[in-house]
């Protein structure tokens, strides 16, 4: 994972001009980062503390999704009796790496929790059909917002990211400023192990980007 560096670092490895606060997203940016199919720009804020914790372990992105699937069974930080859980997930949580979770012959707790919250997903494009189907794949995961550079869109194409609650901007010809068409409207966040693969993703992401 390279060397251990400050959050405040974390956070100047990330300085973009700060478009994505037009939305009303807060947190650092991790760039195009690539999930299902889709490239978009990740508006995060980061648990130090987890990081920090994985940090210990030497444990970066968990980009395994039946790993995933498996921490999704145990609450946080809560010892519960391994003779509830399956043979099968019971021999996962033996061979996995060390960090993950608290074991012992009798009780598991899980360790690990998201090392990041994720505040918005936003693309920059001069093709908004194109950004609102390639951030229009994250309904259930967080608030989206289209940047269109160059021409202005029309009303039919503001009417089709409202109805999917898709936020879109218009940037000025210099890019120096920003005009909110449609605010990126809220949503509620389907937790469990695919949004945690997102984030992982994400996290997986942000690492290339320091490294």
């Amino acid at each position: 994972m390279g060397e251990l560096i400050s959050h405040e670092e974390m956070i100047e490895e990330n300085i973009i001009p700060p478009k994505h606060e037009v939305f009303g997203f807060k947190g650092d940016v991790v760039p195009d980062v690539n999930f299902a199919d889709s490239t978009f720009d990740a508006v995060v804020q980061f648990n130090q503390e987890e990081f920090l914790r994985r940090y210990s372990h030497g444990l970066g992105a968990i980009n395994d999704l039946t790993a995933l699937d498996t921490l999704s069974l145990l609450p946080h930080d809560l010892p519960i009796p391994r003779r509830v859980l399956s043979e099968e997930t019971n021999a996962a949580i033996d061979i996995f790496p060390n960090g993950l979770v608290s074991v012992d012959a009798e009780t598991v707790a899980r360790l690990w929790n998201p090392v990041l919250r994720l505040s918005g997903i936003l693309s920059t494009t001069e093709d908004i059909e194109d950004s609102i189907e390639n951030v229009g794949a994250f309904p259930d995961d967080s608030r989206r917002g289209v940047i269109v550079m160059g021409e202005r869109p029309d009303s039919a194409q503001l009417q089709r990211a409202s109805k999917f609650g898709i936020g879109v901007a218009h940037a000025n010809n210099d890019s120096s400023s920003l005009e909110l068409l449609l605010p990126a409207e809220a949503t509620v966040v389907r937790l469990g192990p695919i949004y945690w693969w997102l984030l992982e993703a994400i996290f997986d992401r942000w690492i290339e980007t320091i490294t």
